[in-house]
């Protein structure tokens, strides 16, 4: 029986950066995702802090703008300004709310005719 000679082999030389690279290619990609991950933890819990102020907030205004409902006039808007100690935007939206109840008031205490009246004219 004869032997057949083999095919040579082609041995291709690596260069050791080339060979690091194939070797911490995933550790690489695992490395992104981590801090992709990480990223995205800190993006939820920024936004979940700011929403608790913002909740916190609102609550706050909804109850000084039940404790404004009983004063009258001058004396609520002086204890809209007191309360709110200097806090601009939380008097704007304390402020805010109690011209919506006035709003309220006036719609309820109106008749249905008056207030078609009205929107008619400004149509």
């Amino acid at each position: 029986m004869r032997k057949t000679a083999a095919a040579p082999r082609v041995i291709r030389a690596k260069t050791v950066e080339g060979d690091r690279t194939q070797r911490y290619r995933n550790e690489r990609a695992m490395a992104w995702m981590l801090v992709a991950v990480s990223l995205l933890l800190l993006l939820v819990t920024a936004s979940g802090i700011v929403g608790m102020t913002t909740r916190d907030r609102w609550q706050h205004a909804e109850r000084l703008f039940h404790a404004a409902l009983a004063h009258i006039g001058s004396e609520r808007a002086a204890f809209v300004r007191d309360a709110c100690r200097g806090d601009e935007p939380l008097r704007q939206d304390v402020e805010s709310l109690l011209a919506f109840e006035l709003d309220a008031q006036a719609f309820m205490a109106a008749s249905a005719f008056e207030i078609a009246i009205v929107s008619r004219s400004q149509a």
